[in-house]
């Protein structure tokens, strides 16, 4: 898949923001129509850790990508759970090395990463979500021991997505 710019993902995060209620849950049925192995992968992981304001932000999120992307590339594949589980190991692996870096190591693992990655501005987006975004109450949304962990789940969303 090509690379999606600033402005497409602006615009089609506007498309969603703009659209009624009840047309989005028909989007999100669409999705678990046409993606039936990460619309369970999205609602599964974290959901043990994740308190359901972040259950539903990560959701949310996670459906963001899917939107944006399948307005790229609307002949997108079902991903498979070999996709799903392959992605999702070499991340981990990645989250293992950050493990071992101070705060100013995972800040310059994730500019690399962010530099070198096909969909940079995707990655982008869902690093100044989980790092910036805030409730009603102006606290983070976000925990930052969540936010790594929802980190690893998005980016293998965005790498299974992306392989189309």
């Amino acid at each position: 898949m090509r690379t999606i710019s600033v402005e497409e993902i602006e615009k089609y995060l506007d498309e969603i923001d703009n659209t009624p209620e009840n047309e989005v849950e028909a989007m999100v049925m669409k999705m678990s129509e046409e993606q039936a192995v990460v619309m369970p992968y999205l609602m599964a992981v974290g959901e043990e850790d994740f308190d359901e304001t972040e259950s539903e932000a990560f959701f949310f999120l996670g459906f963001s990508l899917w939107y944006i992307m399948r307005k790229i590339n609307d002949n997108m594949p079902l991903v498979t759970e070999e996709e799903i589980d392959a992605a999702e190991n070499n991340n981990f692996k990645m989250l293992e090395v950050m493990s071992d870096e101070t705060e100013a190591g995972i800040s310059q693992l994730i500019e690399m990463i962010v530099e070198n990655y096909n969909q940079p501005n995707l990655f982008g987006y869902v690093v100044e979500s989980l790092m910036d975004e805030e409730d009603d109450d102006g606290e983070l949304l976000f925990t930052p021991d969540n936010s790594g962990m929802m980190l690893i789940y998005l980016k293998t969303v965005i790498d299974c997505f992306d392989k189309y």
